[in-house]
């Protein structure tokens, strides 16, 4: 919003290295992301408003978001963590966090840290209409993760598979699970403003 601060910025040359995500789908192709991958709830949302037409804007994601609900049902997610644990569960959604937040600040992987070669993993437990929508206003603070319903992990590798499921990054379609999804540490040099 600033042009004269962004060439302010530029011109000190202060960097910093930062994590990024990388998804590998089943035909080796890489995917990379700098905030979230979402699977499950979030992803179902996203292919409804990539069929919608009208509306527009912000109005179209809401839309998506009721009639999703209206079809809320929980979804069998395998998930292996490095290699070594596994989850099988029935989940709404399962996102995976480079930095905290998607879909204009919803805190989904409140600890999520770029500088630390981790994914945050946050799984969400509930086929209940109601108790989503009573999760929904905590995910916009963080708190969410304290709930009996939620869960977290961490780890710097998942292989994560739900049949019938997409798995968005940064808010793009990336491709049908299952997907290996990774934290590459240091994969990305930004400039940043001198503290």
């Amino acid at each position: 919003a600033d042009p004269a601060a962004a060439v302010d910025v530029i011109a000190a040359g202060h960097t910093e290295t930062v994590d990024l995500g990388r998804i590998r789908g089943t035909d080796g192709g890489d995917t990379w992301f700098g905030t979230v991958a979402a699977t499950g709830f979030d992803s179902l949302v996203s292919d409804r408003v990539n069929r919608m037409r009208w509306p527009h804007g912000r109005m179209r994601y809401n839309l998506a978001i009721l009639a999703e609900l209206s079809q809320l049902r929980p979804l069998p997610f395998r998930l292996v963590f490095d290699g070594e644990r596994e989850v099988v569960a029935d989940l709404t959604l399962a996102a995976f966090g480079i930095t905290r937040s998607y879909g204009g600040g919803m805190l989904i992987c409140p600890g999520a840290d770029p500088y630390d070669g981790l994914l945050d993993i946050t799984m969400v437990r509930t086929g209940s209409r109601t108790k989503l929508i009573r999760l929904f206003p905590t995910v916009f603070k963080g708190t969410h993760i304290g709930l009996d319903e939620v869960s977290t992990a961490r780890a710097r590798t998942v292989v994560v598979d739900s049949p019938g499921i997409n798995a968005y990054a940064d808010g793009d379609y990336v491709g049908p699970l299952p997907v290996e999804i990774s934290a590459e540490p240091g994969a990305l040099r930004i400039l940043v403003p001198t503290v």
